[in-house]
């Protein structure tokens, strides 16, 4: 399979890490690939075709590699803490965070960064720490590097709610239509969108992301998201204090959203935050139908037309038999809202790829060239607007796996 899309660059971090650390601007809008179709003009929609590969943007890695790569700056030692639950918010087993902080240190060593080590100091904690670096972004290194690394992919319009917590596949109101996943149509603030999924009912699904409540703290009096999703209400409040320590008390609001409902952040977020533009989020029904187990042997490649980076990796037996299902059933969707004299792309269904509740691509399947779904038997292909570094980042993220226990900030 290959996705051809507009590549959107966004930083992940803007505006929380200090300039002297952020890596040169990139240009808002990488040109669309021309694999399928060279006289079709550039234009807002992604494409699905049936080559080999998929084209996405890994938003986290390029700018976390960066940073780690560059944080070595001849300072003291520092040190971030965290506390440990399992995926249910309750107290994580003794082997659970002895497979996270192997987890941790995989990514570390794959990376191939100096300085960095990660311990267990109590039966409750994991320390991140980092010898000769300097305060500067290193909180956010390491609270990057101990995200999930959660890969999913999803039915975009099956499965994006609209304010009743259904989903509404022909409403390009709900979906955002042919800008799907983009900010827009359906997209709202972070803070709408967990009152908005606070609101759904719990469910349960063959296979979740979430298979417990994920808590959130809220600033009702600026309408705005303090931290979350976490295991509980009590680390959604630590880590409220860990991100806001000089705003005075804390007056939060804890919200749950129950299992069977997911917030994502969208994919094309070039807002920046600090002029607080924040209408970038949707909220999705929690209902992959691949999950990172589905894919393997994650390799750094370079794309040998133009000399970039890429990641390569495969799908199981079981993974690629799910994929060609979910394409078939997505082209049949968008050929079955065909109107005569509507061109397809209008009406054109999408598949969404998330890392850890970011959307990294929601491109649409073309069911005039691909009516019967497309075949990954060949793999995928991750690439578009990261460095080497970028690359080897993703390929750590994807060798590791999940993390098997939750890490929340400690104040």
């Amino acid at each position: 399979m290959r996705v051809a899309t507009r590549i959107h660059y966004a930083d992940p971090l803007a505006g929380v890490v200090p300039e002297a650390l952020a890596p040169p601007a990139l240009p808002a809008e990488w040109p669309i690939a021309q694999t399928f179709d060279p006289s079709r003009k550039s234009g807002s929609r992604r494409r699905v075709g049936a080559f080999g590969a998929v084209t996405a943007v890994c938003l986290v890695a390029a700018l976390l590699a960066t940073l780690l790569l560059g944080s070595d700056g001849g300072g003291s030692a520092v040190a971030r803490t965290f506390a440990v639950s399992s995926p249910s918010g309750h107290r994580a087993s003794t082997p659970a965070i002895d497979a996270s902080v192997k987890v941790l240190r995989q990514r570390f060593a794959a990376l191939a960064v100096r300085g960095w080590s990660v311990d267990s100091p109590s039966p409750d904690r994991i320390r991140v720490s980092c010898a000769g670096c300097t305060e500067g972004g290193s909180a956010m290194v390491a609270s990057s590097v101990a995200q999930p690394g959660q890969l999913l992919i999803y039915d975009w319009e099956a499965n994006v709610l609209d304010a009743h917590c259904r989903p509404q596949p022909a409403d390009e109101a709900v979906t955002g239509g042919p800008a799907a996943g983009q900010p827009g149509a359906g997209s709202m603030t972070q803070y709408q969108a967990v009152l908005r999924a606070a609101r759904c009912p719990a469910r349960q699904y063959s296979a979740m992301a979430h298979a417990s409540p994920d808590y959130y703290a809220l600033d009702p009096t600026r309408g705005r998201v303090l931290s979350g999703p976490a295991p509980s209400s009590q680390a959604a409040l630590a880590a409220a204090r860990a991100a806001t320590p000089n705003d005075g008390p804390l007056r939060a609001r804890i919200v749950r959203v129950l299992e069977g409902t997911t917030v994502v952040r969208a994919a094309d977020d070039q807002a920046d935050p600090r002029a607080g533009i924040d209408s970038q989020w949707y909220v999705l029904r929690d209902r992959p139908a691949l999950i990172g187990r589905d894919v393997t042997d994650p390799q750094r490649s370079v794309d040998h037309a133009t000399g970039a980076p890429i990641v390569t990796a495969k799908f199981t037996p079981a993974g690629q038999r799910t994929w060609q299902s979910l394409t078939r059933r997505i082209a049949r969707r968008g050929a079955g809202q065909l109107r005569p004299g509507e061109p397809a792309p209008t009406v054109a269904q999408h598949v969404a790829v998330v890392l850890d509740n970011r959307l990294l691509t929601v491109p649409f399947i073309d069911f005039q060239r691909n009516p019967d779904g497309l075949d990954a038997r060949r793999g995928v292909e991750i690439a578009g607007g990261f460095t080497v570094a970028g690359a080897r980042t993703l390929v750590a993220l994807l060798q590791s796996g999940v993390l098997p226990a939750r890490l929340s900030p400690t104040p």
